[in-house]
């Protein structure tokens, strides 16, 4: 420990003796990611003072030149213009109330419900502002200390001469640790500064708090921790050299303590290795301002002049060609029983890794220093086996390499091994290119699986119960128990599977990658499959590792993914909800070359539980130990809308934050919408909908706004989601309800009035058109009366005197022909009463059609009759009638009943001349809606086709029918008589 005031040389050889217990900067340190944005990305100015995040997770950037909200994709910035009392901000903070609070170069803001707000009586120079653990604002300037209370500032002297204030740290009391350029004061909560005695006399620029909780105060060419019996220099931790200036430093979650130096980057140390981040590796420039951890793990990084860096630390080491790997393919790696890790190569032999670098090894045993290694392992006894591709199996034991023959016949052609592993008996499992599996023991070599099932073994297994499994690519998996080897594809349920590696994790089975099938797992002789379907990153697995904190690793094409084993156990496999696994490519560190495949040993779990993978241009090395924070989901925010008159509705500043009104005839509706997130954020994917509107999703991509063109009035749930492209959409979306309000005459009261209306004017409208129809009516039912009326006159006229006169003249002549019996004028008197009585017969029936008395099928079915009836009496042929009972009671006009009369007395007038029938029968009868009235004779029949060209008497018939919309069908063979049928369609009844 170092006493106040002790020389600084002995402060630097006490913690050089205790940095020794420390690892140096030598040994390999932490790796990270860095992404940075500057003025060309938007970025207001490339000097960034101060970082942090709001409650809905926007980064927050002070700089020279305002201040800046960034989403991951764009920065919006503030100034004077909306409301700041500088555009030199100094710092930014987001309080537990989720108010933002700005300190610049002449006073305070704050910004609450989008508006930024300035503090009337606070301080005017530099202001820099904390929040204490009780939930009071403290702001720090020049020499007055300043507590924030609403709207109100008060403040209180710090002891000393120009303190020049500018930082604080809270305690756990309500209090506050206090920095100025020469002091450190510490002032309760409602006490006042008191300075804090220290090893150091000027240029004091941050401090914090320990994992332990010890407070750390670091200045220019220093850095000191608080300890119980003094002050303890940190700065022989520091790796370099220590005479830069520290700005700031910063402890997280973790307990690695960082600190940004001015031109030497940024320094970590986490009590197990110290290093120096710097540039041009790691950050864009070595003068470092402000740190600051986002809540997706992420280190943000304030520069002056480089802009605004975010830090992510790798989760593995590469090794490529700069490390000795990468110029031939690796093919396997192995750890031995000397703790050494060796890695084979198809073209560069064997090497080992010797502190971050891969040498040469095993040269001078005799084995070839370019063989072409495709497989190796370590059996029982320690010795190492090199399966080479087309060279001899060697063995490699006490330094000495020998070849293994006598595994084939003689002649036979030398193979590629293209797995070794050493069974738990003592054996050693050879899987070869065109000769299966084979069991080398005790210098014999026996054949376990071949053709004609397998032909090549690209990974085998012994798993926990015994059993043995073969990979054996197109062909599937094999698995060998008591009753002999089976083919497992068919209970797999994977009909055409190309299996490609193996592996097993304590408790839950078998896991079986393939090239193309994703993953399978067998266990307890039930198969489960996910593909990319269910979140793999790709369903080609070409090497697969089980560590030891619960998680399964998968090297694909597609780059590496972990997955949770417990969650794999309780998923479903095929169609199931997508898994929740974290992946890696080339954005996160992913060195270039895909993952190599088609050997047994590819990937290893060390001896330490870290996994190490092969490239196809070297190997990385995972340490599962290392805490990844998995990236929360990505949240939506609804952050505006705009229509054709411009801004609608803003989030911040909307009274109603779920709530947005349109007004009537506003046009298109835009909704602006974005997601706060900062590993890959132009992988995003936004999808969104109406609903009320439509039920469908509308896939966005990577847009985010959404378009509504003239929205028809009513109320709709706007949501949107948002996933990341290795993963599925969240179940619950981001919603807002939106209200399109409707024009006055699209409104319910409206509607209501124009509805009422509407029904008034319909019932003044049908009165009148009813009232008008009534009167046409009956001006019709007047006429067709007075018609009646007419006709009954001109009928009763007709018979009364036209009858009357044709009587007596069938009278006179019927007398003067009996007078003049012998006379020769009696045959024309004879003629004259003939000519008469056709008259007058022609007379009934022009009366009978005029008469309306007569307007009705029952008048018509009898008045048939009796005329028929009559007609063939006078020729001897006798009648029969056949009508039907129930006829119904419709109105027969007079043109209809003339039509039908004329019809049937052609058709009896036929029967009479033509027939020589004996009996004749008249059928009048209904059928459906028509009337049927038919003529059948017992006479002699004809052929019609043999009618003379000059008779037209069936032809008018056929015309007379068609006038009124009827037939006329005639039916008729020489012997055997003739049916004439007329139809004519009915009526409406009224």
């Amino acid at each position: 420990m170092i006493p106040h005031g002790a020389p600084a040389f002995l402060s630097r050889v006490l913690l050089a003796m205790a940095g020794l217990m420390l690892p140096g900067p030598g040994d390999e340190g932490r790796t990270y990611l860095n992404r940075v944005w500057q003025m060309s990305e938007g970025l207001s100015n490339n000097g960034v003072n101060s970082i942090c995040q709001d409650a809905q997770g926007y980064i927050w950037a002070a700089t020279f030149n305002g201040i800046d909200r960034f989403d991951g994709m764009k920065f919006e910035n503030f100034t004077t213009r909306d409301g700041l009392p500088s555009n030199h901000v100094v710092c930014v903070f987001a309080d537990s109330r989720g108010r933002l609070w700005v300190g610049t170069i002449a006073g305070i803001a704050w910004r609450e419900n989008g508006t930024w707000k300035k503090l009337p009586d606070g301080p005017k120079g530099n202001a820099y502002l904390r929040e204490a653990s009780d939930g009071t604002i403290w702001a720090a300037c020049d020499d007055q200390i300043w507590k924030i209370s609403g709207d109100r500032a008060t403040h209180m002297d710090v002891p000393g001469s120009n303190p020049n204030l500018h930082a604080l740290l809270p305690d756990d009391a309500g209090g506050m640790w206090i920095l100025g350029r020469s002091n450190v004061y510490h002032c309760t909560r409602d006490g006042e500064p008191q300075e804090l005695r220290g090893p150091w006399t000027d240029d004091l620029e941050g401090l914090t708090r320990d994992r332990e909780g010890r407070l750390v105060v670091c200045g220019n060419g220093m850095i000191v921790r608080r300890d119980a019996d003094g002050w303890t220099d940190l700065c022989p931790l520091i790796p370099g050299s220590t005479e830069d200036a520290i700005h700031t430093c910063m402890t997280t979650a973790d307990g690695t303590l960082w600190l940004a130096t001015r031109n030497a980057g940024l320094v970590y140390l986490d009590g197990k290795a110290t290093d120096r981040l710097d540039t041009p590796a790691t950050i864009s420039v070595n003068d470092t301002r402000c740190l600051f951890i986002d809540r997706q793990g992420s280190l943000w990084v304030g520069t002056n002049g480089g802009g605004l860096n975010q830090l992510r630390r790798r989760m593995f080491d590469s090794y490529g060609h700069a490390e000795g790997l990468g110029r031939a393919v690796t093919t396997a790696i192995v750890s031995g029983p000397d703790g050494v890790l060796r890695i084979g190569t198809n073209g560069s032999g064997v090497v080992r890794k010797e502190g971050a670098r891969f040498v040469p090894d095993l040269r001078g045993t005799g084995l070839p220093e370019r063989v072409p290694v495709w497989s190796m392992a370590y059996d029982k006894e320690g010795a190492l086996w090199v399966g080479a591709y087309r060279d001899p199996l060697f063995r490699v034991k006490d330094g000495r390499a020998s070849q293994v023959a006598s595994m084939f016949p003689e002649g036979a052609p030398y193979t590629q091994f293209l797995s070794l592993h050493a069974s738990r008996d003592g054996g050693l499992l050879l899987g070869m290119s065109g000769y299966g599996l084979r069991r080398l023991e005790g210098g014999s070599c026996r054949v376990l699986l071949e053709k004609p099932y397998v032909w090549n073994i690209y990974d085998t297994l012994e798993d926990s119960h015994g059993n043995l499994w073969a990979a054996a690519g197109r062909e599937g998996v094999w698995l060998s128990g008591k009753e002999g080897w089976r083919d497992m594809r068919p209970e797999t349920g994977v009909a055409y599977m190309n299996a490609a590696v193996l592996t097993e994790s304590a408790g839950r089975g078998v896991w079986i990658g393939t090239l193309g099938q994703g993953l399978i797992q067998w266990r307890d002789g039930r198969a489960k499959r996910w593909t990319g379907k269910e979140g793999l990153v790709n369903d080609a697995i070409c090497q697969i590792e089980a560590d030891d904190r619960g998680y399964l690793w998968l090297a694909t094409e597609g780059g590496l993914q972990r997955l949770e084993l417990a969650e794999l156990e309780n998923s479903p496999g095929l169609g199931g909800p997508p898994l929740h696994g974290v992946s890696f490519s080339h954005a996160d560190g992913l060195p270039p070359g895909q993952f190599t495949t088609g050997h047994g040993t590819l990937s290893l779990k060390a001896p330490d539980g870290s996994l190490w993978f092969s490239l196809s241009g070297g190997a990385i090395h995972v340490d599962p130990a290392v805490e990844l924070m998995e990236p929360a989901a990505p949240v939506v925010h609804i952050e505006s809308a705009a229509n054709n008159r411009g801004r609608l509705w803003q989030f911040e500043t909307a009274t109603t934050r779920d709530r947005l009104v349109q007004p009537a005839g506003a046009g298109t509706l835009l909704i602006h919408f974005t997601a706060p997130y900062f590993i890959h954020p132009e992988k995003l994917r936004f999808r969104y909908r109406m609903s009320g509107l439509e039920t469908e999703w509308r896939e966005a991509g990577s847009e985010r706004t959404a378009g509504y063109a003239m929205p028809p009035p009513g109320e709709y749930r706007f949501e949107v989601m948002a996933a990341t492209s290795g993963s599925g959409w969240p179940a619950t979306p981001t919603v807002m309800t939106v209200v399109v309000q409707p024009f006055f005459w699209q409104t319910v009261g409206f509607r209501v009035i124009a509805t009422a209306a509407g029904f008034i004017a319909l019932g003044i409208g049908m009165r009148t058109w009813t009232e008008r129809r009534m009167k046409r009516r009956m001006a019709r039912l007047e006429e067709e009366t007075r018609l009646e009326r007419e006709r009954r006159r001109i009928a009763s006229d007709l018979h009364d005197d036209l009858g009357a006169t044709l009587s007596e003249i069938n009278f006179i002549g019927t007398f003067s022909a009996v007078t003049y019996t012998d006379h020769p004028v009696r045959d024309n008197l004879q003629h004259i009463v003939t000519r008469a009585q056709r008259m007058a017969k022609s007379l009934d029936e022009i009366v009978w059609t005029v008469n309306p008395t007569h307007d009705n099928l029952s008048s018509v079915a009898r008045y048939l009759c009796s005329r028929s009836q009559e007609s063939l009496r006078t020729a001897g042929i006798r009648c029969r009638l056949d009508v039907s009972e129930d006829l119904p009671e419709v109105t027969f006009d007079s043109q209809l009943r003339h039509h039908l009369l004329m019809a049937v007395n052609e058709i009896i007038h036929n029967v009479m001349k033509h027939s020589g029938a004996t009996e004749c029968m008249l059928s009048i009868h209904r059928e459906q809606d028509e009337l049927v009235i038919s003529v059948r004779d017992n006479g002699r029949g004809f052929r019609r086709s043999e009618c003379p060209a000059d008779r037209n008497g069936l032809t008018n018939l056929e015309r007379r029918m068609n006038e009124i919309h009827g037939s006329f069908e005639i039916t008729s063979t020489p012997g055997q008589g003739t049916l004439a049928v007329l139809r004519s369609p009915l009526p409406l009844q009224k």
